[in-house]
This record gives structure tokens, C-alpha cells and sequence, in this order.
């Protein structure tokens, strides 16, 4: 509406409309391309975060980002029926102990990710991209895997391989970008990735429209009762 004051405090946080991110994507392009002014606007709107996670053990480890309403790695393989390691969380989150002795085996270094999986948990969000860097290309053949979760039935998973989203001519042996049209995380979905032995993994999440219903309702009383 022309003329309509903006509401600093909440429209800072309520990421995009649906409407918002669709025009977005037509202003660039659509979604097949992914280039350097393209990053750079994606990144400046806030809208991003960044997860690396480290695995020092001998072994491939599963962890989960997103674990939908489900609270832990024993209610992810009731409900799920996967088996995973972990959930991600900031510090050393998954260790080892053998007689006295403590080890990591993998850490994650992230800013406020325990508030990001409890906000994608109630506001249900679109990733719009994923950037992945690796320290070894054979990273790039580990699973990613999307899973819809329901008290009453199993949904069904879906896994890719980052190497395979590889566009044509790309030079790089230890990045990816990957568009989406549909990825959505919420309190149904869990999101996890495979890390293999003595790798290290970088994910820049791009995140599109949020149904954020906080906002919502703050904006449907300035629509009604006015500013």
C-alpha cells in the first residue's frame, strides 16, 4: 500500500511472503541460474545462515540440522525409523568415551542454530539454495536426505548427492550450489547429512518465504485497526 508506514521491528524478522520470494526469483531469472550479483543480494537480505561441521572420527557420521518436532536420536528412529548419529548443535556435540578418556568426534561451529531449529520448527520455512564446501571432493558423494515425518504413517524420504547438482563448466572441486523450487523445513520434516571420515562440511542456507505466524498476526491488526 502506498504511503503505509513500515513497521521496523517486526518487518525485519518476518522474512518474505510467498508472493515476495516468487517475484524475486522472476526479477533474477527464474531458478536455473546462480551467479555472483545473485549471491551477493541473496546474502545481503538476511535470510542466510551458516552451519560447518567437522567429523574427527575414523568413521562416516549422519547428522541431522533439522529435526522437526522430534526431540532426540531415539525419537527420530521411532517415528522416522532413521538411524542417525546426532543432531547438530553448536561445540563439540558428539563425542567419544573410552575408560576415562573423551573425545570429539564431531563439532559444529554456528551461530544461534539451536534457536534456528526451534524457529524453522514453529514458522515452517523454504530453502531457496544450499552452498556446500568440502575439504575433499569426496564429500561432495555423501547424502543428503529429506525426510517427512507424522504420528499416523510414514511419509516417505528423499536423498541426493550434491556432486550431482554440479552445473556445467563449473571448475570448482570443493563447492556446490543448489537451487530449489521445493524445499521446505518445519515441524514435520527432519534434514540430515552424511559426513565422512576426517571430512569437513560447509553449508550457506538460503532461506526463501517464512510462514511466520507472529508476523502475521501483528500485520493483520495494522491492516484492520491501522497503524
Amino acid at each position: 500500500m502506498v504511503g503505509k508506514e513500515k513497521n521496523i521491528i517486526t518487518d525485519a524478522y518476518a522474512g518474505k511472503t510467498i508472493m515476495q520470494e516468487v517475484e524475486e526469483r522472476r526479477r533474477k531469472g527464474g531458478f536455473s541460474g546462480f551467479d555472483g550479483a545473485t549471491f551477493i543480494d541473496e546474502r545481503n537480505n538476511g535470510r542466510n545462515v551458516h552451519i560447518a561441521l567437522k567429523n574427527t572420527s575414523s568413521d562416516e557420521k549422519r547428522i541431522v540440522l533439522f529435526a522437526g518436532d522430534l526431540l532426540n536420536v531415539q525419537e527420530i528412529l521411532k517415528v522416522a525409523g532413521l538411524t542417525v548419529d546426532a543432531i547438530a548443535a553448536e561445540g563439540n556435540f558428539l563425542t567419544k568415551t573410552v575408560g576415562e578418556t573423551t573425545t570429539t568426534e564431531v563439532s559444529c561451529i554456528a551461530k544461534n542454530l539451536a534457536y534456528l531449529q526451534r524457529y524453522v520448527t514453529r514458522n515452517p520455512s523454504r530453502i531457496s539454495k544450499l552452498q556446500l564446501t568440502v575439504d575433499d571432493q569426496d564429500q561432495l558423494n555423501k547424502e543428503i536426505t529429506v525426510t517427512k515425518i507424522s504420528p499416523f504413517a510414514g511419509m516417505g524420504s528423499e536423498s541426493f548427492l550434491p556432486m550431482t547438482y554440479k552445473a556445467p563448466g563449473d571448475n570448482s572441486e570443493k563447492m556446490v550450489v543448489i537451487d530449489f523450487k521445493h524445499l521446505q523445513v518445519d515441524d514435520q520434516t527432519i534434514m540430515d547429512v552424511v559426513i565422512g571420515a576426517g571430512r569437513s562440511l560447509s553449508l550457506s542456507i538460503f532461506f526463501g518465504a517464512s510462514n511466520n505466524s507472529a508476523y502475521t498476526l501483528d500485520a493483520q491488526a495494522r491492516e484492520l485497526l491501522g497503524n
